[in-house]
């Protein structure tokens, strides 16, 4: 007795989302005004294995041809697979029927289950497959039935919307959370929501003052180096959607330091296969990323009706705040002592300056439970 694909084979993870999103926001208080730059990642997890076609779903895709032929894509044999030739401005019908995938073409929709079938030429295509088979230029428009995928143009729409109307614009950890908030809280298939932020780096012109020899700029700012802030945020919904999880990673990327002096790099191993010269003093340049994470924490679902409402539970000054995910000194102080370290430490290598302890960490033990740090070496000599 044979086994087909679709019983030997079955999902055990996806998601799905919109990339590389592009936030530019202005705030704007009096004359004072606030800008930030979000490079935005949302991608989703929920309801995907059960939306996946199958023979008792009936019709599965609808659409319009703009050229003469329909292509499927077939997963197994990673090739397209095409049909027999159809003219223009058809419309056709996909389903699967007695293991194959079959596509009925029509002037009109109505009459799609009286005319015949044309049989894709493929006979390892399989209902367990994702079956998304035409490229943008042949199709001009599509619909997709019973298939529970938020289209990421609505994803992208969501994030843009909220970057305009959240209050949490400005902090890129507290955006994050309630955009993976809102997400799994207004759609009731969606039980896990990923937002990840890299915040590019502005900051105020300095320019003479009336009350100061120098004073930042009310409006004018400049970028202010190449290296990236980072937010990971992960809003879990899976226990309930009244029983919200959060996790949030944050921290560097591509901070570029340099230091002429106070690094040596002795006393390592040495064989037959070893060319460095041991120095004593050396010049000594390096690339560094730093993450940290928080412990997960209980998010509160929003209460209006279009769950627009995001609670930040702790404010400044409160019991709990500082070096929690809501304190937003957090990620300067991490900057800070990332730089100071670097400076007066006296580097016995790459590999040592990497597991020192950053001074910030300690106070705020309760609230994180991992800390990286990668030094990749760029020049030493």
């Amino acid at each position: 007795m044979s086994t087909s694909s679709a019983e030997l084979s079955s999902l055990s993870y996806a998601k799905y989302g919109k990339t590389a999103v592009r936030v530019f926001r202005i705030v704007r208080e009096g004359k004072w005004h606030h800008i930030v730059e979000y490079n935005v990642t949302v991608l989703l997890e929920g309801e995907i294995e059960t939306s996946l076609p199958s023979p008792s779903q009936g019709p599965l895709v609808v659409g319009m041809m703009s050229h003469g032929h329909v292509k499927a894509w077939d997963e197994i044999t990673g090739a397209w697979v095409q049909t027999e030739s159809m003219g223009c401005g058809q419309r056709f019908l996909c389903r699967w029927t007695d293991g194959a995938w079959l596509i009925t073409v029509t002037p009109k929709p109505t009459t799609l289950s009286s005319l015949p079938q044309i049989p894709v030429r493929s006979p390892s295509l399989s209902p367990a497959l994702t079956f998304n088979p035409w490229p943008s230029p042949l199709l001009n428009h599509l619909v997709v039935q019973n298939l529970p995928f938020l289209l990421l143009g609505v994803v992208k729409n969501i994030t843009y919307y909220l970057a305009k109307v959240s209050p949490h614009i400005l902090s890129a950890e507290r955006f994050a959370l309630h955009l993976g908030t809102f997400f799994v809280s207004k759609y009731d298939h969606i039980t896990k929501a990923h937002a990840n932020i890299e915040q590019l780096r502005w900051a105020r012109i300095e320019v003479p003052g009336e009350q100061k020899e120098v004073e930042e700029h009310s409006h004018a700012f400049w970028r202010d180096g190449e290296e990236k802030r980072i937010v990971s945020v992960v809003v879990d919904a899976t226990a309930g959607k009244d029983k919200l999880i959060a996790s949030v990673t944050a921290g560097i990327s591509g901070l570029l330091v340099l230091k002429s002096t106070g690094s040596t790099f002795e006393g390592f191993v040495k064989d037959e296969f070893t060319t460095l010269v041991p120095v004593d003093d050396r010049i000594f340049s390096t690339s560094i990323d730093l993450t940290y994470t928080f412990k997960p924490f209980a998010v509160a679902a929003p209460r209006d009706d279009k769950k627009l409402e995001f609670e930040v539970p702790i404010q400044s000054g409160a019991e709990g705040y500082s070096g929690s995910v809501w304190d937003e000194s957090v990620p300067v102080k991490a900057r800070k002592a990332t730089l100071e370290v670097f400076a007066v430490d006296e580097s016995a290598s790459v590999q040592v300056s990497n597991s020192k302890p950053l001074p910030w960490v300690i106070p705020s033990v309760p609230f994180f439970f991992r800390f990286f740090r990668n030094l990749s070496s760029i020049c030493s000599f």
